[in-house]
């Protein structure tokens, strides 16, 4: 699984093989607030039959480790693996992308371009010897990168399915953590044990090389366990209270917020 970010757009709007009219547009969504007119429109524009698609999606064909940071980790990933003499992979891919424009915008392109290389060996294009792409498919994450809360949420809420209902067919689960808003991104990495996730990986912005972190399982200890669900029940007494604080869970009163509510249901629950 892929968080994705707008590295693709801030990238495409310096590079000189996308058309200078392409190129302002990008700029422009690059920076434009989530819901903007700007952002609107590169969301509407997250079609193959736009020209700003096109242009984008030339550029990413062409220079994809340059044009993208997510598959500049990816297919560093892969190179780490074929180093290792791991072939014969094949790769199920799921994008997360943001609520806005110019998230969806990139997550399309990512989409459309990893998909024209399903059932490839990548050796051709990315020089990865035995490592396929089985398939792919993206989701827009609805709050995410607009509400905090929600779309924290929803995030982890789609990732524990998608690894719930495709993990037993795949040895391993792995997070691409590269792309997408920080925050969001290490509330998956604090609870990828929890998830199911086996290990995260990122390009480390200042040693420009593949960063793999190991996961280990994570399961929450009965006492506690119950503890939390009384607090779901709305028994909130002394031991629920320290342990809601602990693990910093708002309270109403002694209530547990809809917030709080949802994200421990998420966690404890298949």
């Amino acid at each position: 699984m892929v968080t994705v970010g707008t590295s693709i757009i801030r990238n495409a709007s310096f590079h000189e093989s996308v058309e200078a009219g392409v190129r302002e547009r990008l700029a422009k969504w690059s920076m434009a607030p989530p819901h903007s007119g700007e952002d609107v429109e590169a969301g509407n524009r997250a079609v193959p039959s736009s020209k700003e698609f096109r242009e984008v999606l030339g550029f990413v064909s062409g220079s994809p480790r340059r044009a993208s940071a997510e598959l500049n980790a990816f297919i560093g990933y892969l190179e780490r693996l074929v180093s290792r003499g791991i072939d014969g992979v094949s790769h199920y891919l799921v994008l997360f992308g943001s609520d806005t424009g110019a998230g969806w915008f990139s997550t399309r392109i990512l989409e459309e371009y990893l998909g024209s290389l399903v059932g490839q060996d990548l050796s051709r294009t990315w020089g990865v010897r035995g490592h396929f792409i089985g398939g792919v498919e993206a989701y827009r994450v609805r709050g995410l990168g607009v509400n905090f809360q929600d779309g924290i949420l929803n995030l982890l809420g789609k990732v524990k399915k998608i690894v719930i209902s495709m993990g037993k067919g795949y040895d391993r689960v792995l997070a691409n953590l590269t792309g997408g808003f920080k925050p969001e991104s290490a509330a998956i990495l604090v609870v990828a044990g929890m998830l199911g996730i086996d290990t995260v990986y990122y390009i480390h912005e200042a040693m420009r090389e593949v960063a793999e972190i190991p996961v280990i399982p994570l399961t929450i200890e009965p006492n506690a366990k119950k503890i939390l669900e009384n607090a779901l029940e709305n028994n909130i007494g002394g031991a629920e209270q320290k342990l809601l604080e602990k693990l910093g869970l708002p309270l109403t009163g002694k209530k547990l917020t809809p917030w709080s509510k949802k994200l421990l249901e998420t966690l404890l629950y298949p």
